[in-house]
C-alpha cells in the first residue's frame, strides 16, 4: 500500500447571531472567530438577518451558503473572495459597493 498525503479537510463555520450583523465580527461566528479560506461558511437564520461585509473588509473563504430566503448577503464595501467550494445564496444578495470573487471549481 501507499501512503496518502495529509489532508485537510474545510471546515464548517456557522452563522450564529439572529438579529444580522458585521461578517467580520467573531462572535457573530460558530467558531468564535472570522471565517477564512479554507472555512466553508452557512448562513441560516430563523429571522431576516442581514449579513454585512464593509469597507476596510478583506474576507475569503472556502464556500458560502445561505439556506433562508430571508438572510440578506449584503456587500456594501470591502471584498470577499469565495474559492473553490460550491455556494448557494437562497436569499438576497445586495451589492452597493465593494466586490465579490469566486473562482469556479472545474
Amino acid at each position: 500500500m501507499e501512503a496518502l498525503e495529509e489532508r485537510i479537510a474545510p471546515a464548517s463555520v456557522d452563522w450564529t447571531n439572529a438579529a444580522g450583523g458585521n461578517w467580520d465580527v467573531g462572535t457573530n461566528w460558530s467558531t468564535g472567530q472570522v471565517p477564512t479560506t479554507g472555512d466553508d461558511v452557512k448562513i441560516d437564520t430563523a429571522g431576516a438577518a442581514t449579513i454585512l461585509i464593509q469597507a476596510g473588509d478583506s474576507l475569503s473563504a472556502n464556500s458560502v451558503t445561505t439556506t433562508s430566503a430571508n438572510d440578506t448577503l449584503s456587500v456594501t464595501g470591502g471584498s470577499l473572495t469565495v474559492t473553490t467550494g460550491t455556494s448557494t445564496l437562497s436569499g438576497p444578495l445586495s451589492m452597493t459597493g465593494g466586490s465579490l470573487t469566486a473562482t469556479a471549481r472545474v
